[in-house]
């Protein structure tokens, strides 16, 4: 409940600037990057509802620049070897930043849907 208000608040207090857009298309692509950052702080509630941890979460979160890396190849139809070795890289920091203090690796219900923020996140940086 503490989520979706907080965020109706926002849209609320930002949307006299969506209608001031430059252009239609502006306005619409502003609406879809914020519906999928929308949706990725959803799923990041629903599960942390659901049990899963703080730093388990913050840890699917940081996989979106594997999801941002993934997309850019697929769009441009080659792969590099240096953006999946940065996306590794940043993935690999977070997880010794969240797990190497005793964080654990349990299976909870909330996993499954916390696996659909980095895809959210990841869309939206990608649209913007």
């Amino acid at each position: 409940l503490f989520g979706a208000l907080r965020f109706l608040v926002a849209t609320l207090c930002l949307s006299p600037w969506l209608f001031s857009s430059s252009s239609l298309e502006s306005m619409f692509g502003s609406m879809k990057v914020g519906g999928c950052y929308g949706a990725a702080y959803m799923a990041m509630f629903l599960a942390m509802g659901l049990g899963t941890s703080a730093a388990k979460t913050s840890f699917f979160g940081s996989l979106q620049a594997v999801v941002c890396a993934g997309i850019t190849c697929v769009v441009a139809r080659q792969f590099k070897i240096g953006t999946l070795a940065a996306a590794a890289l940043a993935v690999a920091g977070v997880g010794i930043l969240e797990f190497a203090g005793g964080g654990t690796l349990e299976l909870a219900p909330g996993d499954l849907i916390c696996s659909l923020v980095p895809l959210c996140f990841g869309a939206g940086w990608f649209i913007l």
